[in-house]
């Protein structure tokens, strides 16, 4: 469990009105860009905490992030709440309840008859656990997840008064983090439509593949393509699929659209054969296509319903995607660069967003990092698209979020994400600690938890995740631009 500090925010106080806390500033300001960040020592305090001096770190006006939640406890703008370990036991399902006004999450997805999906699940079973300082995670499937943080006012419309914080407006950045475990990466997840099929798959399930599959010289130079069936589903004339990437590279090799029509294919424990066929679903001559679940890994909205303002999305297909809700989605951005993902381990997700400002004509901004690695950034992107609304964007959800299965089936594909400390904050400012002097040279980097914040001066809780057995940490300090000092100083 991380060490639990009283919060320590010289910056700021809470006032509570009508059961709500609403963030008053009493000093400083909206941190401004003060050039990049210089880091002149890292004091470990022998406390838990770390104090970095320096220059260049910006005014926050609060210190904590929005929220830093470890699962089994969160930390809501500096303030611990211990509702979920003391309420959930292991494999309880989550939901957003009005008796529990504690939650974390004013978003959580629940079955429902149009959507099979699994309800989120609360699970503390410690060989899973991201590393023995953290003591729960979240278990996803089947189109499940969380979103709306209390901490930011929730804002699900038809609970207005059931929401622990107020909303501010006006603030144009937005910085969400979370670490994602996945059984696979649905990039590698295709359906195809099949014929001739004579015998009985063993099928996956909703959790796990099916046994494997291959099929026959449909990859380029006349490669065989190796993988595992999910489901089948005969009505439809389809399977689901899913790539082996691993496979011998000489031998084997992704579906081409000009190779596959036509393959034969033989399930490996079964004997189940048939072929690939082109049903001409998009009118382009392909026998399958992807992604297939989940469409979305996260979604970032002004409003609870997605009505007005900016929608953002970080899909599986089209990596990033931003929209204008108040002109009917005609302005939009897209990135064209998705995330990978690495199956049966954990990676760091972090998207910031800057929405710019349309009266000065000052363009918005985003990047998106795993692992600490810059996978995309844009600072030239039309104001209009991003700055449409006053109120101030939030994570609408993380997980799996996919409107319903394929066509034709009647079960998401064997997808388990495990979600691990979540962060979201109003700006982009933050402490990161890592095991190399420079970033490019990192495995990658654990997010600490602020309680002291000025532009000279930085107390923070220390946490060292995965890295704990690194011989040396090193420090970086990112100010409200992104700019970092871009060599570490050793703890």
């Amino acid at each position: 469990m991380a060490i639990q500090l009283s919060p320590v925010e010289a910056t700021y106080e809470f006032e509570k009105t009508n059961g709500r806390h609403q963030a008053t500033i009493l000093s400083g300001g909206g941190g401004g860009s003060t050039g990049t960040p210089s880091i002149s020592s890292v004091t470990d305090n022998g406390d838990g905490t770390i104090t970095i001096q320096g220059s260049g770190f910006g005014l926050k006006d609060q210190a904590a992030p929005v929220l830093y939640d470890f699962v089994t406890h969160a930390y809501e703008n500096g303030q611990e709440n211990t509702f979920q370990s003391t309420f959930f036991t292991d494999n309880q399902t989550l939901h957003d309840g009005e008796n529990e006004p504690d939650r974390i999450w004013d978003g959580v997805a629940s079955p429902n008859a149009s959507v099979p999906r699994d309800p989120v699940r609360y699970r503390t079973t410690s060989s899973n656990t991201r590393h023995i300082n953290v003591d729960a995670y979240y278990e996803i499937r089947k189109g499940s997840f969380v979103g709306l943080p209390i901490a930011y006012g929730g804002d699900h419309d038809n609970q207005p008064g059931d929401v622990r914080f107020d909303r501010p407006d006006g603030e144009k950045q937005l910085y969400v983090a979370w670490w994602l475990w996945v059984n696979t990466d649905p990039h590698n997840l295709y359906v195809m439509y099949v014929e001739n099929v004579t015998g009985t798959f063993q099928e996956g399930d909703a959790f796990r593949r099916g046994e494997e599959v291959i099929i026959t010289e449909a990859a380029a130079q006349a490669r065989d393509v190796k993988g595992w069936i999910h489901s089948y589903n005969s009505t439809a004339g389809a399977i689901i699929f899913e790539i082996d990437t691993t496979a011998d590279e000489s031998l084997y090799g992704d579906p081409n659209i000009y190779a596959a029509d036509g393959s034969s294919f033989t399930a490996q424990s079964s004997g189940t054969t048939g072929n690939l066929i082109d049903n001409d679903i998009n009118d382009d001559g392909e026998s399958f296509w992807r992604p297939i679940s989940p469409h979305k890994y996260a979604r970032f909205w002004e409003s609870g319903g997605g009505s007005s303002g900016l929608r953002g999305t970080l899909s599986v297909g089209t990596g990033l995607y931003l929209s204008d809700r108040n002109t009917g989605l005609e302005n939009n951005f897209y990135s064209s660069t998705p995330i990978e993902l690495n199956p049966l381990s954990w990676t760091l997700v972090e998207v910031m967003m800057d929405k710019g400002d349309v009266d000065t004509s000052t363009p918005g901004k985003v990047e998106v990092r795993t692992n600490g690695d810059l996978i995309f950034s844009a600072d030239d992107i039309d104001p209009a698209i991003m700055e449409q609304d006053s109120s101030s964007p939030t994570m609408q959800l993380i997980g799996q979020n996919t409107p319903r299965p394929p066509d034709g089936f009647d079960n998401f594909p064997g997808l388990d994400f495990r979600i691990s400390e979540v962060v979201q904050d109003k700006t982009w400012q933050r402490v990161v600690l890592a095991d190399a002097s420079t970033l490019s040279a990192a495995t990658h980097y654990e997010i600490q938890r602020p309680t002291a914040w000025s532009d000279g001066e930085i107390v923070a809780e220390k946490i060292e995740g995965t890295l704990s057995g690194a011989s040396q940490l090193y420090a970086f300090v990112f100010n409200r631009d992104g700019s970092y000092n871009e060599t570490g100083v050793a703890v």
